[in-house]
């Protein structure tokens, strides 16, 4: 180092060090969608405590409730406004209904009947059906590196949630039937709301469809919610839910949003196979769940068809998707 750049000497040694592999890891990878899927890991085992005590539905349209109001508010103060054009108002209440409210509620549901070993399996298979929406619709092209990483990483989720077997009987047959719809509404809600984040903030997309999402779901409640009473719920039910509507879904979906105008559908859901991983490593350290050598081995595995899926880097849509997209906007 030259004597006209002189390093700092007031950094600590550790703090560069840090500054330095935080850099090289964004080249790589989505830091967004990296926290986001961090944050969701933790939302398994916090989430998995409030559906014993509060209605999964209830939960549901809480945990959307608040928290996209809270957006909106937030949207309004920082961008000066929060409208939506007329024109994208049906894609909006799409992605908000189908994306946002069912695919939540579907989860949650699921999660209550079935086991988290199969919550975690069948969720993972939605970057698969996001990638056949986005290719079927133009919007990117066939891989071999998703292909490979993709099959590579759930491969790794197979080995990850192997341990306790998938139970296909009774109330977790249903679950899974839940948590089947809520991979391809989850897929549903990056495949078609990347053309939103074209004209609107991650934030704003993020609030509207939340809001949008839990008002759906608030005029279907006389059918869906079994239990209104909240009067039995403990503290570690409301810290649950007060941790999926601030971390899980505040600040993790718009982050998530930000990754998706980033890198696209496809490529942004391959970071879903690390939900598992991390869901069964906070499991284990915030449960006492045990963490098996295979469960290590299926995490290499995952964390490898990540890194293989996220070299073919965001694509382009084919021009006649972008000059359709263009016309929308």
């Amino acid at each position: 180092m030259t004597e006209a750049e002189p390093r700092e000497e007031n950094t600590p040694t550790s703090t560069y060090q840090l500054t330095s592999l935080r850099r090289a890891i964004g080249r790589r990878f989505s830091l967004p969608a990296l926290i986001a899927v961090l944050i969701w890991g933790v939302n398994v085992s916090t989430m998995k405590m409030t559906v014993a005590e509060i209605d999964p539905y209830l939960v549901g349209i809480l945990r959307m409730g608040v928290a996209g109001l809270i957006l909106l508010a937030v949207v309004w103060r920082v961008e000066g406004g929060m409208g939506i054009e007329s024109h994208h108002w049906p894609r909006l209440l799409f992605v908000s209904c189908v994306g946002t409210g069912l695919s939540s509620t579907l989860w949650a549901v699921g999660l209550s009947l079935g086991t988290a070993t199969n919550a975690a399996l069948i969720s993972n298979i939605s970057p698969v059906f996001a990638l056949i929406m986005a290719v079927a619709l133009g919007q990117e092209k066939l891989l071999k590196e998703r292909v490979i990483g993709s099959a590579v990483a759930l491969a790794g989720v197979a080995l990850v949630v192997q341990t306790d077997g998938l139970e296909l009987r009774g109330s977790a047959l249903l679950g899974d039937v839940f948590l089947l719809g809520n991979a391809v509404a989850w897929a549903s809600y990056n495949v078609f709301g990347v053309a939103l984040l074209k004209r609107y903030s991650p934030m704003r997309v993020t609030a509207w469809a939340m809001t949008l999402g839990a008002i759906a779901l608030a005029l279907a409640s006389p059918l869906l919610v079994r239990n209104w009473d909240l009067s039995q719920v403990s503290y570690v039910g409301w810290g649950g839910l007060f941790y999926a509507v601030v971390f899980a879904s505040m600040i993790a979906q718009t982050l998530w949003s930000r990754a998706m105008h980033a890198l696209g559908a496809s490529g942004v859901m391959v970071y879903n196979y690390l939900n598992p991983v991390l869901g069964v490593g906070f499991a284990s350290l915030l449960l006492g769940e045990r963490f098996t050598l295979m469960q290590a081995v299926g995490a290499v595995f995952v964390l490898g068809g990540v890194t293989v899926s996220t070299q073919a880097g965001p694509k382009r849509a084919r021009p006649r998707l972008r000059e359709r997209e263009a016309s929308e906007a």
